[in-house]
Order: structure tokens, then sequence, then C-alpha cells
């Protein structure tokens, strides 16, 4: 299907699924912001809003949402946080304690606000519009929100914006790391649609081929406007913009995050964790992705050059005792404080001997399936890293300011996080993950 008939549409798919999309509107142009009440109207949200943001992305944007608001005959009640909130269980309850009944929520900021926006109109039973102040993710319209719970950062399932709304002008001024972050998380698409259908081989897990349409589809618009997005081009930016938010279309779609978010994410997440422990500032999430992809395409390049004996060999090296064994020790040294909370996500998909038998059996019985199936996903690290380039993105783990070690032991311990099976998974399950990350 065209992917602008899709919004508010509902379908029964070739995968077997009907899929509801409750998106109805996205407006991605110049003096967007001057047409919020009228979005509102149109789509008869109703005659009041709970307004979300922070004091920067108010100062941006709020204040001129607001007024536009109210001279459309909304009565507007607001939160603002006095400084940049983090997406947490914490925040959620200060804006969800704020909050004032009202037919609708309107979050203006990035990620941080947007999720938090979701979560309480979520909880709220009330639409959320996103106005987007950074095409810096592809959360706008997706159906999940990023949380950190107990310090950990988690996923959970949410009601996605019924309209998203970008001003061009805005998000051009973004700052440019925020704009090179949306680049950085869009790239990921080819290696984690990968991922998930990695994950539908070996585990079994829903896959949609129209969902993944939907991003590769996409890729074009992107891959070819890296140099317009670093110079702040505003139709470069409108088109990263708009793969972003069909991103998270795709999400809904496949009723999880999986379209747009695999072992590169987990990476990224388990890089904020270690900052909150570490007492470092961590990047900005699509930053790290970027760079985490780079790894985990080439992880793909290099197991994927493996043969069927070859993958025997490698499996009868690792032998009979789950490679998993005693991993929990490791979880505590690294993740400190958090390490119980690892450990409760990694007994999920945690393998003891009798099951890490049957994985091995699966692994070398179904390799050249697996080789077959995850090629067509994936492009080149060489590419997405000249993309990168072109557009000034950061392509190693220390431009983001962390020490060889520490980056290896995120990629390594990444794949405990969450019970979603990936490259980290495989390649740990090969005995190559440390080795096909040191030389990448």
């Amino acid at each position: 299907m065209e992917r602008t008939k899709l919004l508010g549409s509902s379908f029964r798919c070739e995968c077997g699924r009907t899929h509801i999309i409750p998106v109805k509107r996205f407006v991605v142009e110049s003096g967007a912001i001057n047409r919020v009440a009228e979005v509102i109207k149109r789509e008869d949200l109703g005659t009041t809003a709970f307004l979300i943001a922070d004091k920067t992305t108010y100062k941006v944007a709020g204040k001129v949402v607001r007024a536009n608001l109210e001279a459309g005959g909304i009565k507007v009640e607001e939160y603002i946080f006095p400084d940049h909130p983090k997406a947490s269980d914490e925040t959620v309850a200060r804006a969800r304690e704020a909050y004032v009944e009202s037919d609708f929520v309107i979050s203006c900021g990035s990620g941080t606000i947007t999720d938090i926006g979701k979560s309480v109109a979520h909880e709220k039973g009330v639409p959320l519009v996103a106005f987007a102040t950074a095409p810096s993710m592809n959360g706008y319209a997706s159906n999940i929100a990023a949380l950190y719970r107990g310090g950990v950062k988690i996923t959970e399932p949410i009601t996605p914006a019924v309209a998203v709304i970008a001003d061009v002008d805005i998000l051009a001024a973004a700052p440019i790391e925020m704009i090179r972050a949306g680049l950085g998380d869009a790239l990921a698409k080819p290696v984690c649609n990968a991922d998930w259908k990695l994950s539908n081989i070996m585990r079994g897990v829903h896959f949609c081929g129209e969902s993944f349409e939907i991003i590769r589809d996409l890729e074009k618009i992107y891959l070819t406007h890296a140099d317009g997005i670093a110079e702040r081009d505003p139709d470069a930016i409108a088109a990263l913009m708009e793969a972003l938010m069909y991103s998270g279309i795709a999400m809904v779609m496949a009723g999880s995050s999986s379209p747009a978010s695999g072992g590169e994410h987990l990476i990224s997440h388990t890089l904020d964790m270690r900052a909150g422990i570490v007492g470092r500032k961590a990047d900005f999430h699509g930053t790290q992705v970027g760079v985490a992809t780079l790894v985990t395409s080439k992880l793909y390049e290099n197991v994927l050059q493996l043969d069927r004996e070859q993958v025997k060999e490698l499996l009868d090296q690792r032998g009979a005792v789950s490679p998993d064994s005693g991993l929990e020790k490791h979880i505590k040294s690294f993740f400190g404080p958090l390490a119980d909370n690892v450990n409760a996500q990694f007994a999920i998909k945690q393998l003891d001997d009798t099951a890490w038998e049957a994985e091995r059996e699966q692994i070398y019985g179904r390799w050249d399936d697996i080789r077959d199936a995850v090629k067509p996903f994936l492009m080149t690290s060489t590419a997405l890293e000249e993309v990168m380039t072109a557009a000034g993105c950061k392509t190693s783990f220390d431009q983001l300011g962390i020490g060889a070690d520490e980056f290896m032991q995120s990629v390594i311990l990444a794949r405990t996080i969450r019970p979603r099976y990936n490259i980290l998974d495989l390649t740990w399950e090969l005995g190559l993950l440390a080795e096909m990350t040191e030389e990448s």
C-alpha cells in the first residue's frame, strides 16, 4: 500500500494480520506551527488541551503552539519541566500528577518529551498530538515509549499519537547533533530488519513484509540527502523527518519496535545505562545508534561469510555447556546496581544446557536459510559509513567519549538487557562476538 494511504487505515495484510493505524495525520511543512489548532479541529479532538514541554522546547515552540491553540478557541493547561528531563517513571509521574483533565495531550519536544507525553496520554485515555522540535528519532508516531524503570532502559507498548506536526523551519534550526542523531537512527533500519528476520527464523517472531517495505521504500529518501542534512537544507530535513515518522508507522503495523530497532539499539540503551552508573553524560540516542549500526553491520558481513561446516566447527568448539552459563557474574560486575533488573530480563532468553543443545542444532541445520534470508535486508558498512561521514555524524566509539574496553563490554552484554534475538546473540553463540567487535 502507498505509505500516505496508511494513515488512519485498517486492512488485512499478506502477513496474516489485520493492521490498524491510529495515526491519522502527518503535517511536515514550513510554518506548520501556525496550523496546530487547524489540525486539532480537523481531527475533532476537542476544545481543551494539556501541553507538555521542557523549558527549552517551550521557548522554541511550546509558547507559540499554546498561543495558536488559544487563538483557535482551545483552552490550554500546561506542565513545563524546568530542565531537560530524563524519560523515566519518575518524570512521567511528575507530569501525570500535574495533569489537568483535558480532551487531548500535546507534547512539544523531541524524544524524551514525546515519550512522556505518550505515557501520560495513554494512562489518561486521551489522544496525543506530537509537535516535533527536532528530527532526532523515530518515536513520534510509534506505539512504544522508551523509559527508564529501576535504572534500566525499557520499552513499553503505548497508544501512538493521533497526529504528528513538524515545522520544517524549527526542525532545520535544531542543534546539528540532534539532526545527525536522527540520521543515525534512520540508518539502523537495514540492519535491524535483518535482525527482525533473524528472530523470525530463530525464535518464530512474527515478521511483516509490508512493514519492511515501508522502511525499504524510505531508504532512498534519506540516503541521498546526507550532504543536505549536514547543511540544514529544508528539503533534506523534511525527507529525514518523513522517514522517521513512517518508521513509527512500520512499528505500529508490526506491533513492536522490530522494524526500527535491533541489536544496535540495545547497544545504545546499554551505553545510556552505563552513563548513569559511571556518571558520564550520554550522547544522543541516535548518535550512539549510528555508531552501533556500523558495528552490527560488520558483524553480519563477517558472520555471513561462514559456510555451514565452519559454523559446525565453531559450535563444536563451544561445547555442550551453555555459553550463557556464568554470565550473571559478568552482568553484576558491569551493571552494578542495575544488575538484578538486567538479570531478570536476561533470564527470559537465557539458555540452559538442554536449550543450548537445541539451539546448536537449529543454527547448524538452518544456516543456509539464515544466510539467504537476511542478506537482502543489509547495506554494507562501507555504504552506511559514507553516508554518516557526508553528514558529519560520529562513526566510532572514541568519538562518543567511551573507552575501548567499556565499549567492548557494552556490545557483549547489550544482548542481556532484552529478550529479543539478534545478531549479537548469534555471534555470541558462535563464540565470535568479542573477536569480531574488536576487528570492527
